[in-house]
């Protein structure tokens, strides 16, 4: 499978694929790390330990621009993050899931004002902000009323 690039280097930053000026890393280090920062943030967790296998997806180009890695977080929790620049159809989407051992939390970027909580025992709830039953942490995380996306 090789990556379809359309347009002009200026419009893709082709720039990212070029070590010289990207680095060593061209997907995890433009979007992975996003989600890195994102899992320790909301958790409260830090990673102790990454296992990658990056993919290259063409012969023509010599950076990731695909990849999967395990994380090992302090109090032994383990977890999983996907970042692709070749994922073809998906947006800019960062979705987050915490399994714990009485619910879940699910979150995606582009339906930012759902939370989700999945339990086994009881039906899913929608957290949204801008309600009474939110915390003040949580109220705070938002600029807009009730009803309208930020």
């Amino acid at each position: 499978m090789n990556p379809v690039i359309h347009g002009t280097s200026s419009d893709l930053g082709l720039w990212r694929l070029n070590p010289k000026v990207a680095g060593i890393s061209s997907c995890m280090a433009d979007i992975g790390v996003h989600a890195f920062n994102l899992v320790e943030y909301t958790t409260g967790l830090q990673v102790t330990q990454v296992l990658a296998d990056l993919n290259t997806v063409s012969d023509k180009v010599s950076l990731d621009l695909d990849g999967t890695v395990l994380l090992r977080f302090n109090q032994n929790v383990k977890g999983v993050l996907r970042s692709s620049q070749v994922a073809n159809g998906e947006e800019n989407n960062i979705r987050i899931a915490v399994y714990g051992s009485k619910a879940s939390l699910k979150w995606e970027q582009e339906d930012p004002n759902r939370l989700f909580e999945i339990a086994y025992n009881t039906p899913e709830k929608i957290y949204r902000p801008g309600n009474r039953y939110n915390t003040a942490f949580a109220e705070a995380g938002h600029t807009m009323p009730f009803g309208h996306p930020e």
